[in-house]
């Protein structure tokens, strides 16, 4: 049995996140045309 959880690219766009090629995460410009339907919910300050 397999206990490993699983983190969808959905979540890290709700999170303001996405991996870039080399694997590692870089926080997503909101003033970027990406196509998303999810808003980042971090503060913007």
């Amino acid at each position: 049995m397999v206990n490993k959880h699983k983190v969808k690219d959905k979540q890290y766009a709700k999170l303001g996140i996405r991996k870039n090629s080399n694997g590692d995460f870089e926080y997503i410009n909101p003033n970027d045309k990406n196509k998303s339907k999810y808003k980042p919910v971090r503060n913007e300050s």
